[in-house]
């Protein structure tokens, strides 16, 4: 996807590191190099006109969500409040939400924003069932809520 991401946004991108040619001592110095895909200015006015229209629900989503993005853990309470008052009142559901996702112009983007909103129903499914929720799938949703923060903030667009 990543490969298919920067070839739909024209940008360069690099696989993240140069290796040391073989011949090489152990001690010798590695280069590391890293891309950032930049956005294009026709994309980013796509993904801005997106979110501020048909992809609203996702901004919503993701500011209701905001409690499982703390790296701590939820109350089974707050997470029944949140599935059965908080996201019917601003989301269309799990699966229209996810579709709307996946219709993101950004494939980059899209993905990261699929991810989660399928991290987070997973970890609100488990909530609500009281079922034990292991410490670092707390933190492992609030790094997927970070890096999706960090590339709509790429767009110009906060949540």
């Amino acid at each position: 996807m990543f490969a298919g991401a920067c070839a739909l946004l024209l940008t360069t991108c690099s696989s993240g590191a140069s290796k040391p040619a073989a011949n090489k001592p152990p001690h010798a110095s590695t280069t590391t190099t890293t891309t950032t895909t930049v956005p294009t200015e026709a994309v980013q006015a796509s993904v801005q006109a997106y979110f501020a229209g048909k992809g609203a629900p996702l901004i919503a989503f993701r500011r209701a969500t905001r409690l499982l993005a703390t790296g701590k853990p939820v109350s089974r309470a707050e997470c029944d409040r949140l599935a059965t008052k908080d996201l019917p009142a601003v989301t269309p559901g799990f699966y229209p939400t996810l579709a709307l996702a996946k219709e993101i112009p950004d494939p980059v983007l899209a993905g990261k924003v699929q991810d989660d909103v399928f991290t987070k129903n997973l970890l609100l499914t488990s909530c609500r069932t009281s079922r034990p929720i292991p410490k670092d799938l707390w933190r492992k949703v609030q790094q997927f809520s970070d890096s999706v923060d960090l590339r709509l903030a790429q767009f110009g667009v906060t949540a």
